[in-house]
């Protein structure tokens, strides 16, 4: 036997010998965790799973060693759920195995240096026991803080979010004098809430509160994810003044330093980014917790901020989903399609579907679009919803997919099968960070770009959204001129043109950021022609866009007269525009019409081109006076 004979199976395996560490617990359970009897249990597994070929002796030495590794690593509830090593063997003694041999003569020539990590064996000790005996275990303080973060990591990661709740809450409750080793709780706690999707308020509260918690790694934990909350909220003053409050608190904190960095890259400040990561490579490397691997993360940073900040959240990822991107990166670049579509034979004469076409689909392609179907269970979205509803679960099934998807690279030659992918993508992306990450927009500008060419040439030709077949299309170019607008205007304006001629209804409302793109870019008749397409629109960008249209035409009285008609729906927008200051208002994923975020969102984004039109001010204010 040799020592990576022995590596393989007890180290290299384990995930697959997951089944059998669930049965360590349950026999130290019922032997009350005698090393003995654990030691003679093993030895059976070990012949019953034949897990050594080798002859009977071969098979003892194995067993023994095999125990031994697991005892070394194991939790034991009798000894404050630490392990309890065995002491290293020595030569020129008795060989641990019993064999009667020294142990330089037996089995030092091959047995493993390293021992396995604790934290190996946390996963299916938590599984041994339900949730309520760790709740009970850490209320009646036997669960040590080491035990707690894997108790609360295995429970996140077995989808139990509520179970981390009732586990870490109490630990961190008000009045409590909190142990600062378990600063990494308030990070899991967040996520639990984050997955709960009922807890804004508790979670808020409870950052506000840790934040001036007397232990500075507990204010520096909490101060991090608020900073990343608030930023995703909109609050970027207030984001930045608790990042820096936990730098304050801890210098060099490598978590400290990947939130600030991908705040900097949300907002689109890469040059600041590569100043920062040189600045963040010495803080961090001072630090005790400044890992090799955080430190390389920094340097992806310095090197290219934005295929660092990508790598830095494949981290955060499963091997799953990373499985994916890598498929995505191996044939992203594969040639583009030709796509074909038919000519919709419009036999009642439906005004709103002249010149309408659909795909047309061969048969190989289609039965490629059915296999993805059947084998992934993917839903396709209600109306413009972005997700179906069932993503997770297809998530969750990934092992009946991904290797269907790995032998057929020209499933994204098919728009409907990169739809779901994309789609797939997103539902991941609160984890992964960002929105344009490199591999959602591969997909999608392949996928804009394949529709680009192969349009419909004739002059009326449309993809209506009303037919279902033409909706993966379309939705994937609305999420590419969404996806570019703020980086690349210019092209996002050639997209959304070439949406709204392919569906003149507009289901995804491009028609509003193109209308304020054309304003800012000074082609106000263009403006005009857009806005005039859809005069019941209730967004503001085409009920207030008109407005401020008409009026640097030179056509002041049709622009008080639009003005009317916009102030009827959507009051708070004149009085926002008119205010120099006005606090942000509560603001999430959805919008209410005629409501502050409706007008704060607006005025956020225009306020500048209106005010810096001459004569604007002093004639907005005087319409709404004598409105």
């Amino acid at each position: 036997m040799t020592e990576d004979d022995f590596l393989d199976l007890s180290i290299a395996d384990l995930d697959a010998l997951a089944g059998l560490q669930d049965a360590m617990f349950t026999h130290l359970r019922e032997s009350g965790e005698d090393r003995d009897s654990f030691f003679a249990w093993m030895r059976t597994m070990v012949s019953d799973l034949r897990l050594a070929d080798s002859g009977a002796e071969d098979i003892d030495q194995f067993a023994y060693w095999f125990a031994r590794q697991f005892w070394n690593a194991m939790p034991l509830a009798s000894n404050g759920f630490r392990p309890m090593p065995l002491p290293p063997p020595r030569r020129g003694q008795p060989c641990p195995c019993g064999s009667g041999s020294l142990f330089e003569a037996c089995c030092e020539p091959w047995v493993p240096q390293d021992e396995l990590p604790e934290n190996v064996m946390w996963p299916a000790l938590v599984r041994s026991q339900p949730n309520e005996y760790w709740v009970a275990a850490a209320r009646q303080g036997r669960l040590p803080p080491e035990g707690i973060l894997h108790a609360s990591t295995a429970f996140l990661e077995a989808g139990r979010y509520r179970a981390v709740a009732d586990l870490i809450e109490p630990l961190l409750a008000p009045g409590r004098v909190i142990d600062e080793k378990l600063a990494d709780a308030v990070g899991i706690l967040c996520e639990a809430y984050d997955a709960l999707n009922d807890t804004p308020q508790q979670k808020e509260e409870l950052l506000h509160r840790l934040a001036r918690d007397p232990g500075a790694a507990i204010r520096c934990a909490a101060s991090q994810r608020l900073a990343a909350w608030l930023h995703d909220q909109g609050h970027r003053d207030r984001a930045w003044q608790a990042i820096e409050a936990a730098e304050r608190d801890v210098p060099g904190e490598p978590m400290t330093a990947m939130i600030e960095l991908t705040m900097l890259s949300a907002e689109r400040r890469f040059d600041r980014v590569a100043e920062r990561a040189v600045y963040w490579l010495g803080s961090v490397s001072r630090n005790p917790l400044g890992t090799e691997e955080a430190l390389s993360v920094i340097r992806g940073f310095r090197d290219d901020p934005k295929r660092g900040r990508d790598e830095y959240y494949r981290l955060t990822l499963p091997d799953d989903v990373n499985e994916v991107l890598d498929w995505i990166d191996d044939h992203a670049s594969r040639r583009r399609p030709t796509l074909r579509w038919r000519r919709y034979r419009n036999e009642e004469q439906d005004e709103n579907l002249r010149g309408a076409h659909l795909p047309l689909v061969a048969s190989k392609p289609r039965a490629l679009a059915r296999r993805w179907q059947r084998l992934s269970g993917v839903d396709k979205p209600f109306s413009t919803n972005l997700f179906s509803g069932n993503e997770e679960e297809v998530w969750e099934d990934i092992d009946a997919w991904l290797p269907w998807l790995e032998e057929n690279p020209q499933a994204l030659d098919d728009l409907s099968i990169v739809d779901d992918i994309v789609r797939l993508l997103a539902w991941v992306e609160p984890r992964l960070g960002v929105e344009d990450n490199r591999w959602t927009m591969a997909l999608l500008g392949r996928a804009a770009a394949t529709l680009a060419k192969g349009w419909p040439t004739t002059k009326a030709g449309t993809l209506p959204w009303v037919f279902e077949d033409n909706r993966p299309a379309l939705r994937l170019l609305w999420l590419y001129i969404e996806r570019i607008r703020e980086d690349a205007p210019d092209r996002a304006e050639r997209f959304a043109r070439l949406y709204l001629r392919l569906n003149p209804n507009d289901n995804h409302g491009v028609r509003a950021p193109l209308v304020n793109h054309l304003l800012k870019t000074d082609r106000d008749a263009d403006a005009l022609a857009v806005a005039q397409r859809y005069p019941d629109d209730l967004h503001p960008e085409l009920a207030y866009g008109r407005v401020l249209a008409l009026y640097r035409l030179g056509r002041p009285d049709d622009a008080a007269a639009a003005l009317v008609d916009a102030r009827k729906y959507l009051p708070l927008v004149t009085d926002y525009l008119l205010r120099k200051s006005i606090e942000t208002p509560a603001l999430d994923e959805h919008v209410t019409v005629g409501g502050e975020d409706q007008a704060w969102l607006y005025r956020d984004d225009m306020r500048e081109v209106w005010m810096a039109t001459d004569g604007m001010r002093r004639w907005l204010k005087r319409q709404a006076r004598e409105d």
